[in-house]
């Protein structure tokens, strides 16, 4: 039941069966990833229905909720990180003083994305770990892996 605030009435909650079918998440999802090159330890956890994670490297431990998507493939949320650098449109003409000003103002606001993702293979977390020019990013300071 939802009940609107205003004047305290109540509402049915109406659910209605979804014609699209939902895959189930991959029975070896859970565990632990590992990077050597970046001794870096990534854990996946189920309790009580929801899915979290524990993000572990050299300078961090972090841990939060996980997020799923597919499109092309499974995609997993690490929700609650930040990215280490974000800014903006780096394309921006170093020459030209205007659009340098611009963007040392955008590079001052960085990390402005929350959650990185992964792509998920049985066995394999893939995180694209930096951007290019045109679309500048670092996701993890902590591991220099692209």
């Amino acid at each position: 039941m939802w009940v609107n605030a205003e004047n305290k009435k109540e509402y049915p909650l109406l659910i209605t069966k979804a014609a699209k079918k939902v895959t189930p998440l991959p029975a070896d999802l859970l565990g632990e990833y590992y990077n050597d090159m970046c001794n870096l330890t990534i854990t996946f956890t189920k309790s009580k229905g929801e899915y979290y994670y524990n993000y572990k490297s050299k300078e961090r431990n972090l841990k939060g909720k996980l997020n799923f998507y597919r499109e092309d493939g499974l995609y997993i949320n690490l929700s609650e990180i930040e990215y280490a650098e974000d800014y903006f449109d780096v394309g921006l003409a170093e020459e030209d003083p205007e659009t340098e000003k611009k963007y040392a103002e955008l590079k001052k606001i960085g990390k402005r994305k929350l959650g990185v993702e992964c792509y998920y293979s049985p066995g394999e977390l893939t995180i694209q770990n930096y951007g290019n020019s045109m679309n500048y990013y670092v996701k993890l300071n902590d591991c220099g892996e692209k």
